[in-house]
């Protein structure tokens, strides 16, 4: 919720910093988009945590940084204090990109995942309606300090929550990792409990063995480790469809929409409407399609979502950037701003169903465990660059090639993106982590016979 908070603040803050404040138009987008920048870094930093000190100190941290983000806000109004605001919500933004799927993946079960992992769209939509709503009635101070209270909520929420298991299996913590297993999803599913345990206990086995060599060698296995990871199917196969569902969940035009909206609503609808209504329409028709998306995961393959809500995604920006072009050129025989309404309409529809669920579903489902948190920050340092390249050039292109000429641009990219991860995705639906990664692997983890030979050797050691 905070962090479609975030985003959608930025569409109620910039045109009240014009009217209120003497902020130049510079600054005024660096604060809608520093929080790219830092996101960034949240994103280099959040494996480091996760790895070391666990999914849920880094989550406990990251709220940690969006309070005291929206804190700042509230209380000091000047165009620094914002600019820090904003760059500690991206930081911690960054750790939770990188983090939620993950650790939502790793949790639940393989049968509720897909809507539990699109429910984080749900809460980013409910996050922007509350900012948007909140927006028509009362001062942004006032919004930023009500965000606090929620971002807090949210602290406390992680505090009473378990630590994940793979994270204690990982760390040979066997015994905590079958509480935690069983406190989140009960006693049905043991099998893959016992196959998450015994091959980090293979794993373990193998890292005991190298535990006496020297700095040097250890640095020296540390290179190779590297290179050998990202030179692994199940390494490189996830991060490359990862990268462009992350283009994908960029230029389909939410975020764009969020921070810029009353730039494009002008456009495509002119300036005698009542803006507020619209986007309170909006949000509300945000909100039931994500709460849609719930149902469509939970009922269709995720190649079948994909490839139908990016086909009407890109009809759509092809759609208002023609009626945009006719619309100011004054060649529309007729014309009612209901027609930019619907296709406005439609078009968040696709982001909302297909492009938001499907990258945080996909990004919960393909990273394998022993890599999960160096394939998350890849996939997240991309996500983020594309996010600041995004918000501060899309000012600029309205200016220079107009709206409809940014548009057919932000389509070629989604066609470009949505090929690329249908041709490399294999289906992900109701399947168990483990066995997607040995899909990417080409090969199972162990075969049985190995298997016996490797328990017999661990209850050695």
């Amino acid at each position: 919720m905070t962090h479609g908070m975030v985003m959608g603040f930025a569409s109620v803050l910039l045109p009240e910093l014009r009217k209120t404040t003497d902020i130049d138009e510079s600054t005024a987008t660096w604060i809608a988009s520093i929080f790219g920048i830092s996101l960034l870094l949240g994103t280099i930093v959040a494996p480091v945590v996760m790895n070391t000190y666990g999914r849920r100190s880094a989550n406990i941290f990251s709220a940690s940084l969006m309070t005291v983000g929206w804190l700042i806000i509230a209380f000091f109004g000047s165009a620094s204090s914002l600019l820090l605001a904003r760059f500690l919500q991206g930081f911690s933004m960054g750790m939770l990109a990188d983090m939620g799927n993950i650790l939502i993946g790793e949790c639940c079960s393989p049968r509720n995942r897909g809507v539990l992992l699109s429910s984080i769209c749900l809460a980013i939509m409910i996050g922007t309606f509350i900012v948007h709503f909140l927006g028509t009635a009362i001062s942004w101070q006032s919004i930023a300090l009500v965000s606090a209270c929620i971002a807090f909520v949210d602290l406390v929420i992680i505090l009473l929550s378990p630590e994940s298991p793979s994270f204690y299996a990982t760390k040979g913590k066997y015994e905590e990792c079958r509480k935690s297993f069983h406190w989140l999803r009960g006693y049905s599913e043991e099998e893959e409990l016992e196959k998450l345990i015994k091959i980090n206990m293979t794993r373990k086995c193998n890292e005991t063995v190298f535990s006496d060599k020297s700095i040097k060698d250890k640095v020296r296995r540390k290179l190779v480790y590297l290179k050998t990871t990202l030179s692994k199917r199940e390494v490189y196969k996830p991060v490359i469809i990862m990268l462009h569902l992350y283009g994908i969940n960029q230029w389909t035009g939410a975020i764009t929409f969020d921070t810029y909206t009353k730039d494009i609503i002008d456009v495509v609808l002119g300036t005698d409407i009542n803006f507020p209504v619209i986007i309170v329409s909006l949000d509300l028709q945000r909100l039931v399609s994500s709460a849609l998306a719930l149902v469509v995961v939970k009922m269709c393959r995720r190649k079948l979502v994909l490839v139908t809500t990016m086909s009407i995604n890109v009809i759509c920006y092809l759609s208002i950037a023609l009626y945009v072009y006719l619309k100011t050129h004054s060649m529309l025989g007729f014309d009612h701003f209901f027609i930019g309404l619907v296709l406005i309409h439609i078009h968040l529809f696709s982001t909302m169903v297909g492009a938001m669920p499907l990258t945080n579903i996909i990004a919960g489902e393909v990273f394998p465990l022993e890599h999960r948190g160096l394939c998350g920050m890849l996939g997240i340092i991309f996500f983020s660059i594309n996010e600041t390249i995004n918000i501060k050039s899309a000012r600029y292109l309205f200016a220079s090639i107009g709206v409809h000429g940014a548009y057919t641009i932000y389509g070629a990219l989604v066609v470009y993106c949505a090929t690329v991860a249908w041709t490399l995705l294999p289906e992900t639906k109701d399947r168990v982590l483990l066995e997607i990664e040995e899909e990417f692997r080409g090969e199972p983890f162990i075969v049985e016979s190995k298997l016996i030979e490797d328990n017999n050797e661990i209850e050695k050691v």
